[in-house]
């Protein structure tokens, strides 16, 4: 018993000891799928969309909408496609569409699931399209492409620590 706590006792420490990044590798880099998006009027609203989230299993499409005339109208997503070379993926589910007005602002989130691990490992599928469908409107087509993040859990490492002040002088010996 006392062999197997000493056993766990040292795995613990060293787990504890050992640093999330190391310095002399710098930041450990994750892919990050990003849109070039600027505000595109779609009918009574401007649209702005971004990949809020990106994972191996996919990403979250933030589709910000921002009315633009004073009566009350409805924007309807009719389709979310992300296009990767010869492959594509559409949008698992598409919210219902918002009432909007003058200045109303409404944030929509669609996920779109795919193998996006596979698809950064194939240099293929690393940039293609995100195609927007509105009711009434022609498709949008924003540019895709996934990039290197680095992990923001490394990049302010804890400075160095000083080394400590030299001791005190010794005291003087008394005849």
């Amino acid at each position: 018993m006392k062999s197997l706590l000493a056993r766990v006792s040292v795995a613990a420490t060293t787990v504890i000891a050992v640093p999330a990044c190391f310095g002399h590798e710098g930041p450990r880099q994750y892919p990050e799928w990003n849109v070039s998006s600027v505000a595109t009027p779609v009918g009574c609203a401007n649209m702005t969309t971004w990949v809020a989230k990106s994972g191996k299993e996919g990403v979250l499409v933030t589709v910000h909408l921002q009315g633009t005339q004073p009566q009350a109208c409805q924007v309807e997503l009719t389709g979310l496609t992300l296009a990767l070379a010869d492959r594509h993926y559409g949008a698992t589910k598409l919210p219902a569409p918002p009432t909007l007005g003058a200045g109303t602002e409404v944030f929509l989130y669609v996920p779109i699931h795919f193998d996006a691990d596979a698809a950064w490992n194939d240099d293929a599928q690393r940039e293609g399209n995100l195609i927007v469908g509105v009711r009434g409107h022609a498709d949008v087509t924003l540019p895709v492409k996934v990039s290197l993040r680095d992990n923001r859990d490394c990049i302010d490492e804890v400075a160095p620590v000083p080394p400590p002040p030299p001791p005190p002088p010794p005291a003087p010996v008394q005849p």
